[in-house]
């Protein structure tokens, strides 16, 4: 016996789940579902990270995430000590723009009235809330911001989320082949028609 504990994580390991130790009631012997043998005798098979997936998966009733090859683009968020944990990162530039007199010419040569219905100037109102600076010969500039964009997920993180799907698809697969083959006594195999490389549908 182990009194550190390291006997039992060692059983622990070896059969994927918390052994509790309680063990058989004397007189009565130990039944275990021939199905549930088959099953357990099948995900033996399976290589030991494969075996890990299905496993885990299987507790939870949920499957591998994966990702597009190609990523989303998203805003680049950077961390912050403002409130709130990050914060949206912004670009900034100087752009030549027309003069106002110059826009004025080309409202006119498309019939468009100067004043909107209010009597307002439209190019006033047009250019309300822009930032313009003005230079000696009558240029103007103005003040253009955004925010650059960056892929939601690196290549790293991609192929690494796929292949955790792929091995677990696979294992999935290995898995019905292999009790397919044998004789279950209470259930029955209703199949595995999950995609087994759904990227290529969603790149």
């Amino acid at each position: 016996m182990s009194g550190d504990g390291v006997a039992e994580l060692l059983r622990r390991h070896e059969t994927g789940d918390r052994v509790d130790g309680g063990g058989p009631v004397r007189g009565i012997a130990v039944t275990v579902h021939p199905d549930a043998e088959a099953v357990a005798n099948a995900v033996g098979w399976l290589d030991p990270w494969q075996r890990r997936l299905v496993r885990f998966h299987g507790r939870s009733g949920t499957r591998p995430d994966w990702l597009p090859l190609v990523p989303a683009m998203v805003a680049v968020k950077r961390p912050s000590e403002a409130r709130g944990r990050y914060r949206h990162v912004t670009a900034e530039r100087w752009e030549f723009v027309p003069t106002r007199s110059e826009l004025a010419k080309r409202y006119v040569l498309r019939g468009q009235s100067l004043f909107d219905a209010r009597g307002q100037r439209r190019i006033v109102e047009d250019e309300r809330g822009f930032h313009f600076r003005s230079f000696g010969d009558g240029r103007r500039q103005v003040q253009v911001k955004w925010c650059p964009l960056e892929p939601a997920h690196s290549d790293a993180d991609i192929v690494e989320a796929n292949t955790d799907y792929a091995g677990w698809h696979a294992g999935m697969t290995e898995l019905l082949e292999r009790i397919g083959g044998w004789s279950l006594r209470d259930h029955v195999l209703t199949g595995f028609s999950v995609p087994a490389t759904p990227w290529e549908y969603n790149p």
